[in-house]
């Protein structure tokens, strides 16, 4: 159920007011050294935790995730998954990730993976500099 306006009163001798993006009937006075500031600003739908999520932040830090993720995978693959002749304990992590995740493709997928974030990097360090 909506909540409709909020109104939000501000009062004290020395304050800066930060309000809301999408305020209505701003007003500010003053009554000696007291100042007082009212807004109003309509309750924001929010699709739960997807409502709360900022995406421009998302965007700019998904390039270097991209990278670290490609970074510590290459290295992990290269590690478990280049010699397969070397002896391991049975049950070992190692011995599951041979198992479950090293395929013949490996160094391909690991291939895209830094094409597609180094895509994204240079893609987000030219939609700054247009800015």
């Amino acid at each position: 159920q909506e909540l409709g306006p909020i109104w939000h009163v501000l009062v004290g001798v020395e304050f800066v007011a930060k309000t809301a993006v999408n305020r209505r009937n701003f007003v500010m006075g003053r009554a000696g050294k007291l100042q007082i500031a009212c807004f109003q600003h309509e309750q924001i739908k929010q699709w739960g935790y997807l409502g709360r999520v900022d995406w421009a932040k998302v965007l700019k830090v998904l390039p270097y995730f991209l990278v670290m993720l490609f970074c510590l995978g290459y290295m992990t693959f290269e590690s478990m998954c280049k010699d397969e002749k070397t002896p391991t304990s049975r049950g070992s992590v190692t011995t599951w990730v041979r198992r479950h995740v090293c395929r013949d493709t490996w160094e391909r997928d690991m291939n895209v993976l830094g094409a597609v974030a180094l895509g994204f990097f240079f893609m987000s360090q030219a939609s700054n500099r247009s800015r």
